[in-house]
Parts: C-alpha cells; sequence; structure tokens
C-alpha cells in the first residue's frame, strides 16, 4: 500500500481532522490482522515491516508525537472534552502499538519520539485525566503501546529503563501509571515493568540499588497489598495486575535478589515496614509454590531470613514485655507445664486489667506479622531438605538450618518470647463455655466467651488480633527445627526452661490451628537422644487436667505450690 498521501498529510496539516483519526484506525486494524487491497493479501507480521520500511515514517511520527504533546499541553483538555486531539492521541497509540508488536526494528525506530510519548504519557497519568473513561481509555492505549516497543528487546528495554531510573520522582512515568486509578491501566504497567527487567540483572537490581528503583519497587508492592484482600490464594492469582505484578516478583526472586531487595525497603529503628510485610508474603508464596528447592544456591539466597527473624523475635520480646502489666510476674522457666494459665486463674485476672497495661507498641502487631511469615520461609526452606533426607537422598543439611542452629540467641529469645506469649495472648476456644473466675463466684450462668475476663488483648478485636495469629504455632515449629539431631541446641533448650514453655503449647488454642501437634513435634525432637532432657519431662507430676468444657480441674491429692 501506497503511504505517501498519508505522510504529505502528516507534514502539511495541523493534527484536527477527522480524516486523520480515520486512517490510523483503519491502519491499525491492517497492522494486527493483516492487510487486504483487491486481490492483494499481506499477512500482519509482513505489513508491519511493509509500514515500518516505508521512506520517512518514521520522521512523520515522531512529528505527529510533537504536534500532539504540543497541542494537549496548549489547550489544556477540560474534563469531559471532546476535542480532537484526545481522539487522534487515541489513534495514533494504537497504531504505533500494532506497527511494533513483535518487530524489534520498529521498537527502535518508535523510541526516536520517546521525549514526546513521555510528555504525552505525563499529561494522560494526571489525576484530572481519570476521571472519564475516554481519558482512561487513552493512557491504557499509551500504556499497552509502551509494553509493546521494550517487549523481547533489549535496546529497548534499557533506553526506557534508564529514563526512568535518572528521572526525578514527579515525573517518573512508571510510579504514575501504577497509582494510575485504572485496573487496564495497571495490568499493562505492570506488564511494561516485567518486560523491562525481564532477562537483566543488572536492571532488576537497580530497583534495590538506586533510588528511584527503590521508589518503583515501593510503589509495586504498595499496589500488590492493596490487592492482596482480593485474591484468595496467591498461586492462582488471575491475569490481572496481580498476577503480573507476583511474576515480576518471582522473577526478581530467581536473580538471587531477595536479601537486596530486602534490605532495601527497610527503615532506620524500624523492625518491620509494610512494604517487607508485602515482599514475605510474595517470597512465602513463592517457596510455598515449588516442590522442592533446584540446588543448594537456591537455599544460600535466603540466609538473610535468619538474622531477620531472630531481630524481629528479640524486638518483639521486649516489646510484649513492657505491654504485660507491670506488677506481673516474669514467667518463671521452671514454671510447671500444668500450672494456672490467665484463662483460670483469679489473681491473673486483676494482673490482666486494660487500665494496669503499659502504653501499647503500636509496632508490634506488624512485627507479629514478619515473625510468622519469616518463619514460615525458613521451615519451607528446611523442610524441603529434611524430607528429602528421609528419602534416603544424599543431601547435606540446608545452609538456613545450620545457620538458625548456630545463632547462639536466637533459641533463648523464642523462647522467653513464648512465657510471655502466653500471657499476652491466652489460648481461646470458640464455642466453648470458658467461666471466669468472677462468674464461677457469683454463680451466674456461664456464657459462651472467646477469652479471659479483661485480657489485654480481646479476641474479639479482629484487627489486632488477626496480626497475633499463629505465632506461637510457629515459634514452636522453629524451636522443633533447631533441637532436631542437634544436642547443644537441646542442652540449651532446658536450660532456659524451655521443655516446660513446649509443654504448655500441648493444647487447643483456636489463634493458632494445630499448635498442640506441632508441640509434640518439637518435644519429641528436644527429648531425642538427651537423657537430662528425658529425666526433666519423667520427674513432671500433672497437678491438674482439662475438662471437656475446656476448665483446668486439680486432680484430687495434688497439691498446689
Amino acid at each position: 500500500m501506497d503511504l505517501q498521501p498519508f505522510l504529505d498529510y502528516l507534514e502539511g496539516q495541523d493534527i484536527q481532522g477527522r480524516s486523520l483519526t480515520s486512517f490510523l484506525e483503519i491502519q491499525a486494524v491492517s497492522l494486527a490482522k493483516g492487510h487486504t487491497t483487491g486481490e492483494e493479501s499481506i499477512d500482519a507480521s509482513d505489513y508491519r515491516v511493509h509500514v515500518g520500511d516505508t521512506h520517512g515514517i518514521w520522521d512523520a511520527l515522531r512529528s505527529l508525537w510533537e504536534k500532539v504533546a504540543a497541542t494537549l499541553f496548549a489547550q489544556q483538555l477540560s474534563v469531559g472534552s471532546e476535542d480532537e486531539p484526545l481522539a487522534v492521541t487515541l489513534g495514533l497509540a494504537r497504531f504505533v502499538r500494532n506497527l511494533v508488536a513483535g518487530n524489534p526494528e520498529n521498537q527502535s525506530n518508535a523510541l526516536q519520539a520517546e521525549s514526546s510519548i513521555r510528555k504525552v504519557l505525563h499529561y494522560f497519568t494526571a489525576y484530572s485525566q481519570s476521571l472519564t473513561e475516554a481519558s482512561r481509555a487513552v493512557t491504557r492505549m499509551l500504556t499497552q503501546m509502551s509494553a509493546n516497543i521494550v517487549t523481547g528487546n533489549d535496546a529497548t528495554s534499557t533506553q526506557f529503563w534508564n529514563s526512568e531510573i535518572s528521572s526525578r520522582e514527579t515525573q517518573n512515568v512508571l510510579i504514575r501509571l501504577l497509582t494510575f486509578p485504572d485496573d487496564g491501566t495497571k495490568m499493562a504497567t505492570g506488564i511494561l515493568v516485567l518486560n523491562m527487567l525481564k532477562g537483566s540483572y543488572w536492571r532488576s537490581h537497580q530497583l534495590a540499588s538506586t533510588v528511584m528503583g527503590r521508589r518503583i519497587f515501593i510503589t509495586i508492592l504498595d499496589q500488590l497489598a492493596s490487592s492482596f484482600e482480593g485474591e484468595a490464594d496467591l498461586d492462582n492469582a488471575g491475569d490481572g495486575f496481580f498476577g503480573v505484578a507476583f511474576a515480576s516478583m518471582q522473577m526478581l526472586i530467581g536473580l538471587s535478589l531477595s536479601a537486596s531487595l530486602y534490605g532495601s525497603i527497610a527503615i532506620k529503628d524500624e523492625p518491620s515496614t509494610p512494604q517487607q510485610i508485602s515482599f514475605l508474603k510474595v517470597l512465602d508464596a513463592h517457596l510455598q509454590s515449588q516442590s522442592s528447592m533446584e540446588n543448594r544456591s537456591d537455599a544460600v539466597d535466603f540466609l538473610f531470613l535468619i538474622p531477620a527473624i531472630s531481630g524481629l523475635v528479640h524486638y518483639a520480646r521486649g516489646s510484649v514485655k513492657r505491654v504485660l502489666p507491670a506488677q506481673s510476674p516474669a514467667p518463671s522457666s521452671t514454671a510447671s507445664p500444668v500450672s494456672p494459665s490467665p484463662t483460670t486463674n483469679s489473681e491473673n485476672q486483676t494482673e490482666a486489667s486494660p487500665a494496669l497495661l503499659h502504653s501499647p507498641d503500636l509496632k508490634l502487631p506488624s512485627v507479629m506479622s514478619s515473625v510468622v511469615l519469616v518463619s514460615q520461609c525458613i521451615l519451607k526452606l528446611s523442610m524441603n531438605e529434611v524430607d528429602g533426607g528421609r528419602r534416603g537422598a544424599e543431601k547435606e543439611i540446608d545452609p538456613v538450618i545450620s545457620t538458625a542452629i548456630k545463632q547462639g540467641v536466637l533459641i533463648e529469645d523464642i523462647i522467653h518470647l513464648l512465657r510471655l506469649l502466653d500471657h499476652l495472648l491466652p489460648r481461646i476456644l470458640w464455642g466453648k463455655a470458658q467461666p471466669s473466675a468472677h462468674q464461677q463466684t457469683a454463680n451466674t450462668p456461664s456464657a459462651p466467651a472467646t477469652g479471659p475476663l479483661n485480657s489485654p488483648l480481646d479476641p474479639s478485636a479482629d484487627d489486632t488480633t488477626m496480626a497475633f495469629s499463629y505465632v506461637k504455632r510457629d515459634l514452636v515449629r522453629l524451636v522443633g527445627l533447631m533441637t532436631y539431631h542437634d544436642k547443644a541446641v537441646q542442652d540449651r533448650l532446658r536450660a532456659c526452661g524451655g521443655i516446660h514453655a513446649i509443654l504448655n503449647l500441648c493444647v487447643v488454642d483456636e489463634r493458632n490451628p494445630f499448635m498442640r501437634e506441632h508441640a509434640l513435634f518439637a518435644l519429641n525432637n528436644a527429648l531425642e537422644g538427651n537423657s537430662e532432657n528425658q529425666e526433666v519431662v519423667a520427674e513432671l507430676k500433672p497437678m491438674g487436667a482439662w475438662d471437656a468444657d475446656g476448665v483446668l480441674r486439680d486432680i484430687p491429692g495434688s497439691i498446689r505450690r
């Protein structure tokens, strides 16, 4: 097809005029589906080559982009405007999107107009342009065009990415697109980011090593966080922005960038940040989706989780200790595993009164969420190797496990935190009648309860307690992992009173599903091959037993101390 009339039109006419819009729309269809003139038929791929090789086409398109940018900023189209530049921009973006698809030479030529394209993108990512469907459609098309320009082309990806990394935040197109309130635009932006990062360790590493890269990474995590609630299954997140962004995160993890990325979003003097929690959720889902670690280097990539869990547990230990009432006795390292819990001890009811609590630590819920996520990641990494060993595979113990075992303070911090959590978060049994001491002495009918009277954290406060779900269960799982076939750690566990702490967790707790079973596994690992630990358990005599209603009853003839 002879495109010369089109080129003459672009060079001699203003962009106002419906003939230009119509031409762009017709050509966009031909570039996508193939072109037919009379008996001549050209498939789409060959037609894209033909149009791209037409002399002067790229100079004309660059000139048109410049005119579009100048017109948009000069006229400052009002919201809801039906001015022709809007239709021309949409048609031009669709035309270029189809022209560059799968054609590296056309992709490179299209970026000759990068400066003007960026100006147009900046204009259409303003908040005012998100208020009408017509403007949102243009933004979507511009984003799809940009994604096609960089797809499978390292040169255009590098050029576009470098412009993003070197720009100011207010001028950064990726950040503006990621926060644009339109699902179609966000999905196209996710594809744009994925295509630019794919196959390039250097560009991917800049997400952690450059200021603007970190801002882009944080923005992606923030958008992912807003999507978590709408996606029940991370492994089947679909084809929307969530699925595309999750694929990008998996690619970054596969490039051994987890430690760098996790550290880059840390904030000084903050034990955990919302972005770190979002990244840990993605990392946990990534690890859970893998049936086994492919090689040893994969596990080495995640050694940063060991100092992370150590720091989180240490902070949580100090925070919970400050939150608990000042007059609460420190949990004894030798307390009987059947001693009364706050659910049944009337004295503890007074100690747990909210009026006596210290100022709550607002950081604690996020820290607890991080503790659970990091614990689950470590457990997944380690269990692959343990399972492989039990099947007879000749595998050296995972470095994550060996490093965790060598952490001199970690086991003591975990045990101390578990004891403190037993005071802060007494076990709960949904639907079970748990009469309080006041109810028993007043001979009033028992009422269903979700927790002890005046508990420091009311289990009915979902927003607060959800962050504490699974904490005790996963911490005791870590204890079981660390004591597995390691007498030195088993001895340290006994020295800090950990055996009694584990025994206290051999109960049902709706906030910690299967905690009892995991506590029994941990106890088995702590006792295996350790006669001293076995003697500690053998010396214990129960002072009470739980009845069918979940109430601790004294055993006749037993004497409490």
